[in-house]
C-alpha cells in the first residue's frame, strides 16, 4: 500500500468494522459464553478474553492487551500496520459491495469452537 490513508479512513476502519466480524474473517477460534464472546488471543493463545462490542475492542486479560480491529489483524497475521490497513480496506470494500454476508456466515461457522 503506497497511498496515504486519511485519518478519517483510519478512524472508520478502527471504529466501524466490527471486531467480532474481524475475528470471524481471520478464522480466530471463538466461543460464546453467556453474553461474552471469547476468542483465542493471538499473543498467548489463551481464551481469557472478551469482546466489548460498543467500544469495538477485544481484550486478553492474561496478556493485559487490548485489540482494536487494526491491532488484531497485525497480531493475528503477524504483519505490519500498513499491511493490516490494506487488508481491512479490502474487507471493507467487500462489505460495501454486498459480497460479505455469505462469506462472513461461512467464516463464522468454520472458526467457532465447539
Amino acid at each position: 500500500m503506497n497511498q496515504k490513508v486519511s485519518p478519517l479512513d483510519l478512524m472508520r476502519l478502527r471504529n466501524e468494522l466490527p471486531i467480532r466480524e474481524i475475528i470471524y474473517v481471520l478464522k480466530i477460534p471463538w466461543k460464546q459464553d453467556d453474553e461474552l464472546c471469547r476468542f483465542r488471543c493471538p499473543k498467548c493463545a489463551g481464551m481469557h478474553t472478551s469482546v466489548h462490542p460498543t467500544q469495538n475492542l477485544g481484550r486478553c486479560f492474561d496478556c493485559a492487551v487490548n485489540y482494536n480491529p487494526i491491532d488484531l489483524v497485525c497480531a493475528q497475521k503477524k504483519t505490519g500496520f500498513r499491511s493490516a490497513i490494506s487488508w481491512l480496506m479490502s474487507i471493507d470494500a467487500m462489505r460495501k459491495k454486498g459480497e460479505y454476508g455469505a462469506f462472513l456466515s461461512a467464516m463464522s461457522r468454520q472458526s467457532r469452537m465447539k
